[in-house]
């Protein structure tokens, strides 16, 4: 099941749910990985990039990183 969740900063946030056929907490979480592995697959070969945050800083002219204040 898909399911469209939120509108991110910098993204469309979405849930995925399956069945695993297992109750072992070591298959839930290969189940897990496998499928993010797929998803990032997928990405890759769609050309899907998945946006990273980012901080823009704004310094006041003439500000000197190099300066040490006391």
């Amino acid at each position: 099941m898909f399911l469209w969740r939120d509108f991110g900063d910098s993204s469309i946030d979405y849930e995925l749910r399956f069945w695993i056929n297992s109750t072992s907490a070591l298959e839930v979480a290969k189940a897990k990985s496998e499928t993010i592995m797929l998803i990032k697959e997928a990405y890759k070969n769609n050309n899907i990039n998945i946006p990273f945050p980012i901080r823009t800083l704004d310094l006041p002219k003439g500000f000197d990183l190099k300066k040490e204040n006391n």
